[in-house]
């Protein structure tokens, strides 16, 4: 139902110096915009559970270079495509909405100032900014310090940390879509994998194993990377029940509003009994009709860092296969006639190896090998104590 309010309105501000990104934690950077009153600004600066987290960039040491007229602050480019678009992006369909002609500014990654254009920028992000109707001509990456006679900002339209959208958000999602004239790809269930992502990013063990059994279940399987983002965002509008292997792409339905069918999360890095993880949750839920989280990870496997944390982002699952069959049947796909246990007994240990030999070589500069003692503990508990001899020829051949 579109709302009788109006959007928060967009602040404004006189002679901001924006500043290249310096350095970042995680994918919060330090650089962009030097706000007046820093330490008194809440919705012009980066937030997270509407409280900012970034810090104030430092005072540049040159003379910054006069950018006459106005324009938008929008945020950082990212590699990541879930972050690009739950952080970095939740500012564009509004600036892009009261425009009036101004140029949107981007800071890029520090490794990139000097360096980065549109056309080398990743490919996500020129997709992102392109779906809300954003072309080269109008994008000005900062590369240099710059001070801008009048720059305006948009709040946020939704955050991590538990903060959905608005309705007036939204009615904004839903006009972008509206005038775009796109028809959805109809379909009962379709299954969002991340079977062919590099392991070292994090999977169920077997997933292309459950991809096929899925697809003998009368399932339509998509992979994601392999489309273009158009392609993505029709197959989630056009389905019925839309099931996500738990990650980034679930993020792409924040650049959708309303209308969504059931929308299905099989959870990733979450065991069953740490209680469920509801990524998205608060974001996702005024979108849907219904969401759901099914847990049926039994346990996971991860490296350790020095700290002997574990890094769960990178982890590979192990499902309890009864409780995965019994919470598809519940959604009315029957996979127990299309299951062969061994089978899926194969795959999931093929999948460990190629993960243990991926995972360590990546991070292999990041993690202590004396903390990963935890690792084979984790597979003695797994019932998967023959692999050892694999991990520990691994761990030291690297």
């Amino acid at each position: 139902m579109k709302s009788i309010l109006p959007i928060s309105p967009m602040q404004e501000f006189r002679k901001v110096t924006v500043v290249p990104s310096i350095e970042r934690r995680g994918p919060i950077f330090r650089g962009g915009p030097i706000w007046p009153r820093w330490d008194t600004q809440v919705f012009a600066r980066h937030c997270r559970r509407n409280r900012p987290v970034d810090s104030r960039p430092d005072d540049p040491e040159t003379t910054p270079k006069v950018y006459d007229g106005s324009a938008i602050w929008i945020g950082p480019i990212y590699w990541q495509f879930g972050h690009q678009i739950a952080e970095f992006s939740t500012r564009i369909v509004q600036s892009m909405d009261e425009r009036n002609g101004d140029k949107l500014i981007f800071s890029v990654m520090p490794q990139f100032v000097g360096k980065m254009t549109w056309e080398t920028a990743p490919a996500h992000f020129r997709a992102i900014s392109e779906w809300f109707g954003v072309s080269r001509e109008i994008v000005e990456l900062c590369h240099e310090p710059i001070t801008i006679e009048h720059l305006r900002v948009a709040k946020q339209g939704e955050q991590l940390g538990g903060i959905g959208p608005s309705s007036q958000y939204l009615d904004l999602l839903d006009e972008n879509w509206e005038k775009k004239t796109l028809s959805p790809d109809i379909t009962k269930t379709t299954y969002v994998s991340r079977a062919n992502l590099a392991p070292y990013f994090g999977s169920h063990a077997g997933a292309l194993y459950l991809d096929d059994v899925l697809r003998k279940a009368g399932v339509n399987v998509i992979y994601p990377e392999s489309m273009t983002l158009t392609a993505q965002l029709l197959a989630y509008k056009g389905a019925e029940t839309l099931i996500f292997s738990e990650g980034s792409a679930l993020h792409g339905l924040q650049l959708l509003g309303r209308g969504l069918g059931s929308v299905v999360v099989l959870n990733r890095r979450t065991v069953e009994s740490s209680g469920p993880r509801r990524m998205a949750a608060p974001q996702i839920r005024p979108r849907a009709r219904h969401l759901s989280y099914l847990n049926v990870v039994e346990s996971l496997l991860q490296f350790y860092n020095a700290e002997e944390i574990g890094l769960a982002n990178s982890a590979i699952s192990l499902f309890n296969t009864e409780r995965l069959l019994d919470e598809f049947n519940a959604l009315g796909i029957d996979l127990r006639p299309h299951w062969d246990e061994k089978a899926y007994i194969d795959m999931k240990e093929r999948d460990i190896c190629s993960w243990l030999s991926t995972g360590w070589l990546r991070h292999v500069g990041e993690r202590g090998i004396s903390t990963q003692q935890l690792l084979l503990d984790d597979l003695d508990k797994a019932g998967l104590g023959h692999l050892r001899v694999f991990v520990t020829n691994t761990l030291v051949r690297t």
